[in-house]
């Protein structure tokens, strides 16, 4: 490696690194290995195949020194050596690792590392004063995309509630007595559960009429009082025919159910479409 001529190639065309100000016109590098931060020969890490320069990282103070027999491997080309925290130590250790470096190199060293150390005890000192607030990103994209799954899942949640009833309540009406499928046996045993039986619902009939109790006081009967208790027994015959009449659908119905669950079991194994005659 030609330092004169690295130096001479990259002072007169491009360098990525360099920056320059507008009032002072000072020419600054922004290359994190360069130990002062100006743009010069002495200061240029790529110009030079003996360097040194001092790094922070993860709150601890690092050298790092540049070795040309190892520039053929640029991932290997700069030692990594771990300073003390004590200044002095430090210092000695840099003297140790720089022996063969110039004493600019050196000097400029160990005042990047003083100057690091100041800016570790500033960030120390504000943690302490005011603690770091970390700040949460929010995934705009990311929220929207789980809104609208919550979405879907919800009307596809309505939409199966919703077919539940309808045939819940076709099965009660009747609109499946005469047409049995045997595809989905689970399905059907399921609504048959589901559905309130003659027994419970004689239990609450019996529960209502025997929860009202009324005291009433001595009275002589009359012609108006007679009357009233012939529609009183009419309206009693009109409701024994009612309930009558009720309790022989319910029996129907029971039959129809039963009918149903003998042909599942008839059937059990080749799902087809029976017709059954009341």
């Amino acid at each position: 490696q030609c330092d004169p001529v690295i130096w001479a190639t990259l002072a007169d065309g491009k360098c990525t690194f360099r920056t320059k100000a507008k009032e002072s016109g000072i020419k600054f590098c922004k290359n994190d290995y360069n130990v002062t931060g100006l743009c010069n020969q002495k200061s240029c890490p790529l110009a030079n195949s003996q360097y040194a320069t001092i790094r922070m990282d993860r709150g601890r103070l690092w050298l790092f020194v540049k070795t040309i027999e190892r520039a053929y491997t640029p991932k290997n080309l700069w030692e990594k050596v771990r300073l003390p925290k004590n200044v002095d130590e430090a210092a000695n250790a840099i003297d140790i690792e720089c022996a063969n470096m110039t004493p600019w190199m050196r000097r400029k060293c160990k005042l990047r590392y003083v100057r690091l150390k100041q800016v570790l005890r500033n960030m120390e000192r504000m943690e302490k004063e005011e603690p770091i607030t970390v700040l949460e990103p929010i995934k705009k994209k990311y929220e929207r995309r789980e809104l609208a799954r919550e979405e879907k899942a919800e009307r596809a949640a309505l939409v199966e509630r919703h077919l539940k009833e309808q045939l819940r309540e076709r099965l009660k009406a009747g609109v499946y007595d005469d047409v049995i499928l045997n595809s989905r046996e689970a399905a059907w045993n399921q609504v048959l559960q589901d559905l309130p039986s003659d027994e419970e619902d004689e239990e609450e009939v019996s529960d209502e009429e025997g929860d009202e109790r009324q005291f009433v006081e001595n009275f002589e009967s009359s012609d108006e009082e007679e009357e009233d208790i012939e529609d009183l027994d009419a309206m009693m015959d009109d409701s024994r025919e009612n309930e009558a009449q009720h309790l022989a659908e319910k029996m129907q119905n029971a039959k129809k159910r039963r009918r149903i669950q003998m042909r599942f079991e008839e059937y059990d194994q080749e799902p087809e479409i029976l017709t059954v005659n009341d």
